[in-house]
């Protein structure tokens, strides 16, 4: 299946979007989907959809040969779509925006260098050394965070709201947050430091997605 398996392997069985990506099946029909009818919806990404639909939904864009190519999102839950497309994105082995990456943004955040005149030639040109795959899903995601920015005055999801949410879904804390309980085997202490480092990360992550949020016109321009 899909689900787990790295971004470049998704890709090879994907669809190339109206925009020229080639992403994921997974995400090219939730996304489209979610563009067509999800955009007035209160919460936004930020509701769950019910765990079982969820569920069909994963098992769906699992199954070979075709991954969900053909299956009809019409009548399903928006917020189901989302979770299922969050969740896709959660297990990447390799996260949205690599590993390799992460020291490079935090650096940039803790510079206060996005608050620059280069802050976007700075953010976009890094976003482009993306491996392919990375760069394309990136790409469009910004995409449809510029749908939904559109609409942010009936979704309600602002720019801070929506960073809150792909903070953890696009840069693996998640996994990292669930890693965490285990130190807490070994001693109090590092598992008090690890939580700690997480809560700071994780804010400093938030500030770069809402930099990436705030700026989506000149990003898809550059």
């Amino acid at each position: 299946g899909v689900f787990g398996a790295p971004l470049k392997h998704a890709t090879k069985c994907g669809s190339v979007t109206a925009h020229g990506l080639c992403v994921p099946e997974i995400v090219s029909r939730c996304f489209t989907e979610i563009m067509k009818r999800g955009l007035h919806v209160e919460g936004l990404f930020r509701l769950s959809g019910a765990a079982s639909e969820v569920e069909v939904l994963q098992r769906e864009f699992d199954r070979p040969p075709t991954y969900g190519r053909y299956l009809d999102l019409a009548h399903h839950d928006i917020h189901a779509i989302t979770g299922v497309v969050k969740k896709y994105l959660r297990n990447l082995p390799d996260p949205v925006i690599p590993t390799a990456y992460h020291s490079r943004f935090l650096k940039m955040d803790e510079a206060d260098i996005f608050n620059s005149p280069d802050e976007i030639s700075t953010l976009a040109s890094l976003i482009q050394e993306f491996p392919v795959a990375h760069y394309q899903l990136t790409h469009y995601i910004i995409i449809l965070i510029s749908y939904i920015q559109q609409y942010s005055h009936i979704n309600l999801m602002t720019a801070e709201a929506l960073a809150i949410i792909l903070t953890p879904v696009c840069t693996g804390l998640e996994q990292t947050l669930k890693d965490i309980p285990n130190s807490f085997v070994r001693s109090t202490r590092p598992h008090m430091r690890d939580m700690r480092h997480f809560v700071e990360t994780n804010a400093k992550w938030t500030h770069v997605w809402h930099i990436i949020i705030e700026n989506h016109r000149q990003l898809l321009e550059v």
